[in-house]
């Protein structure tokens, strides 16, 4: 039996056989325990820079608190995921760029305002350090073309909401041929046309390199800034993320946690845990120090204070050999 049929095995059997016991017990033994054996296997004969990602990986694991239970109405109260371990990851062949599919690409949507345009642009900044990629802002979308099937009136707050199938199927379309990503963002409402679903504040393909997401939800940039941008951010790196087949991280605090409403991805993280920083390594061929230190000088221009902590003491258990440093004893917390 290849590693990859054992370790779907394993991950079905916990996933069945531990129906009694728990969500949380299913959801770690899926997440870091039962692929661990076959990942490791699996690492022993192949490229040493996948042993080299998971050692960093490894370094960095600590700092990170394991996911609290959720709420009643939270993501995971209402939604069961396996997860998804930095092996099974990297074995699915995700989309990631090559030489052709270069260039992350950012669709304005409807009119902005300057300050909403200021989002836009340091959102842009994020990316291009988040994923080593070169981020380009295309020219502005207007609404006239977008047909009355594809838009309604909010029953709840009287505004226009687009539906989020017709943009995904019009990125599709228009996306550049260099495009790695195309991630369109509209001050705009979004409407997932579901039943129960009334908005949506992003939604993303994991497969076509194409997602949408709003700064309806955000706040008022005019006099909340620096909470609108890192809710904007937030938003940025889980869309984009799930364009290059990150799915919902469930066993650690982290910025691919799913949620459910405004509040609870006020809790969520903007950084990502180990294995989906792992992710984002191997994808993009990010050399981790060099890329820690491009977010620590994006925190530190943008005031993200939280955020820019995180990453020194990232910095610092990495070390300048890849060594943990002595001086990180800490977990980081929200």
């Amino acid at each position: 039996m290849s590693a990859r049929r054992w370790g779907l095995w394993v991950i079905l059997c916990l996933a069945v056989g531990g129906a009694g016991i728990g969500r949380m017990a299913i959801l770690e033994s899926a997440e870091r325990d039962a692929a661990r054996s076959v990942s490791e296997a699996y690492d022993c004969h192949h490229e040493p820079e996948l042993r080299a990602i998971r050692a960093n990986g490894d370094l960095i694991r600590p700092l990170h608190p394991r996911k609290r239970p959720g709420r009643p109405g939270d993501w995971l109260d209402e939604n069961f995921e396996p997860g998804q371990s930095f092996h099974f990851y990297h074995s699915d062949d995700p989309n990631r760029p090559n030489d052709r599919h270069t260039t992350f690409y950012i669709q304005p949507l409807a009119d902005f305002s300057p300050t909403q345009m200021r989002l836009v642009e340091t959102t842009a900044e994020l990316l291009g350090c988040w994923y080593s990629v070169p981020v380009k802002i295309l020219d502005p979308i207007r609404l006239d073309p977008i047909p009355d099937s594809a838009q309604h009136i909010s029953p709840n707050h009287g505004g226009v909401q687009l539906l989020t199938a017709y943009l995904l199927d019009r990125l599709r379309e228009r996306r550049p041929d260099d495009a790695v990503a195309v991630l369109a963002l509209t001050p705009l409402d979004l409407w997932p046309n579901k039943p129960g679903w009334g908005h949506v504040i992003g939604q993303a393909s994991l497969h076509d390199r194409v997602g949408v997401w709003s700064l309806f939800r955000m706040g008022n940039p005019e006099t909340e800034y620096e909470t609108c941008l890192r809710r904007t951010l937030k938003t940025a790196v889980h869309e984009s993320g799930h364009m290059f087949g990150i799915q919902h991280c469930v066993a650690y605090e982290c910025g691919m946690n799913g949620s459910n409403d405004k509040d609870e991805g006020d809790l969520r993280p903007l950084w990502f845990c180990a294995d989906d920083e792992m992710k984002v390594w191997w994808a993009f061929g990010a050399d981790p120090a060099r890329r820690y230190e491009q977010l620590i000088a994006f925190a530190d221009a943008h005031g993200l204070a939280p955020e820019a902590r995180v990453w020194r003491a990232s910095a610092r258990a990495l070390g300048p050999t890849g060594k943990k440093s002595a001086s990180v004893q800490f977990p980081i917390e929200n």
